[in-house]
């Protein structure tokens, strides 16, 4: 059997060059779509290769110039389709720390323009469009929100994430005047607890946790934040399910959850626990 050749990394760009037949003029692109160069010239393969010292001196580099162009002026593209312009305003609301620094980090990765506000500062800032994502450890830092969205209306989509103890809840997506706000979520959950009153108590006077989020459960918030901006920013088909889903994280046992939330006004159920 004849020995498959490696594919060859493309220089400055995340595209492969495959050099086994049959498929020996077909470039693999970072975003996994297959491509077939015409007019290959011979030495290509030598130039790209590293250990191949027998590259031609007399190459044509102009063809290796304009595939690269070409190449990433598809990766462009597909950064584009990622992330459209006209949606890449993101607003972080929260403490300092190494939960929004992850969560900066991996939406500027993906192409939003992201600036960060003190959630102390006065006035806190309302963006008139775009996406906020909001944190909070501890009760006082959610208690703000309310009276930041009563002045934020529907201006902006929003994305809530936060801590109670060693468990994390990100809200379900809210980008109408419908979408449950943070205090209509708590109601919900206190009315489907089995100790109402009780766990009433414990959330509207649950301090700052004594330890950070773990690596593993830091990830999964990260990743659930990340899902639902995404979907908002590209307006995918999920988007009506994760405006009616709440998220939970139990970090000490590792179980997540979905649950769903029922739209306002209809009447609350018995849908978390």
């Amino acid at each position: 059997m004849e020995q498959q050749k490696p594919a060859l990394p493309i220089p400055g760009t995340g595209a492969q060059l495959v050099v086994s037949a049959p498929a020996r003029d077909v470039v693999h692109l970072a975003s996994g779509r297959l491509v077939r160069i015409q007019d290959r010239p011979d030495g290509l393969e030598s130039l790209l290769d590293p250990e191949d010292r027998g590259a031609d001196a007399d190459f044509d580099t102009e063809y290796l110039r304009r595939l690269v162009e070409e190449i990433r002026s598809d990766e462009a593209a597909a950064r584009v389709e990622r992330w459209p312009e006209h949606r890449r305003e993101v607003l972080l609301l929260g403490p300092a720390g190494d939960v929004l620094d992850a969560v900066e980090a991996a939406l500027s990765a993906w192409g939003a323009d992201v600036r960060r506000a003190d959630p102390g500062s006065d006035p806190v800032p309302v963006p008139r469009s775009g996406l906020t994502v909001l944190y909070a450890e501890d009760a006082r830092l959610r208690d703000a929100w309310t009276a930041w969205e009563a002045r934020a209306g529907d201006s902006a989509a929003r994305i809530r994430a936060y801590r109670e103890g060693d468990t994390v809840f990100v809200d379900p997506l809210a980008v109408a005047p419908v979408d449950p706000t943070a205090i209509q979520v708590v109601g919900r959950r206190v009315a489907a607890s089995a100790s109402p009153e009780e766990l009433d108590a414990w959330i509207r006077t649950a301090g700052s946790p004594p330890q950070p989020l773990d690596d593993a459960a830091r990830t999964l918030l990260v990743a659930r934040v990340v899902e639902l901006a995404v979907a908002w920013a590209r307006d995918e088909p999920t988007l009506d399910a994760l405006r009616r889903t709440l998220w939970k994280l139990v970090a000490p046992t590792g179980s997540i959850g979905l649950h769903p939330l029922l739209p306002y006004p209809e009447a609350p159920e018995r849908a978390v626990r």
